[in-house]
C-alpha cells in the first residue's frame, strides 16, 4: 500500500490541494460559482489513485465506479455553476443575489442626477451615482464620478 502511494504522490498533492481549496472555499465564500472546477480536480485525483494503488481485480472495479460517480457529479457542479465557463449561465440568480428596488431619479441643485429608492432605505444594485437619502446639495468636485461628492455650502455659510 505504502509503495502505491509513493508511485501515485502527485495525484496525493493534488488531492490535498483541492481539499485545501474546498476548505478555504467554503470558510471564505461558500457560493458555488466560486468553486471553479475543484470537485472535477478532487475526482481527478481519486481517480489517479484509485488507479495505482488498487491491484485487484474487484477492488479495481469498485473504484473506478466509485471514483466515475464522484468525477461525474463534481463536473456537474462544476458546469451548473458556470465554474468552467463552458456553458451559458442559466441561472440569473447565482450572479444576481442582491435585491433589486425600485428606483426614481431625482436631480440635485447643482443638476447631478440621483437615483433614490422609491419606497425603503435601501438602493440594492443601482446604477451610480446612488443614495438612499437624497440632499439636494450634492454636487460634484469635479467632471465626473471619479472625483467623487460633496455638498455645497450655503452662500452665507462660511468654510472651515
Amino acid at each position: 500500500m505504502v509503495n502505491g502511494l509513493r508511485r501515485c504522490a502527485a495525484f496525493v498533492s493534488l488531492g490535498i490541494v483541492c481539499a485545501a481549496s474546498i476548505c478555504f472555499w467554503f470558510l471564505t465564500s461558500p457560493d458555488p460559482r466560486f468553486l471553479g472546477a475543484t470537485f472535477a480536480l478532487l475526482s481527478v485525483s481519486l481517480f489517479g489513485i484509485a488507479l495505482e494503488v488498487v491491484e485487484s481485480d474487484l477492488g479495481f472495479s469498485l473504484a473506478v465506479t466509485m471514483v466515475t460517480v464522484i468525477f461525474g457529479f463534481g463536473f456537474y457542479l462544476a458546469l451548473s455553476a458556470n465554474g468552467l465557463g463552458l456553458i451559458r449561465l442559466r441561472k440569473c440568480q447565482i450572479g444576481s443575489r442582491i435585491p433589486k428596488y425600485e428606483l426614481i431619479q431625482r436631480v440635485t441643485d447643482s443638476g447631478l442626477r440621483v437615483w433614490v429608492p422609491a419606497e425603503s432605505d435601501r438602493v440594492g444594485n443601482a446604477p451610480l451615482p446612488a443614495t438612499p437619502y437624497f440632499r439636494r446639495d450634492l454636487r460634484l468636485r469635479g467632471d465626473s464620478l471619479r472625483s467623487g461628492f460633496c455638498i455645497q455650502a450655503c452662500p452665507d455659510q462660511k468654510i472651515q
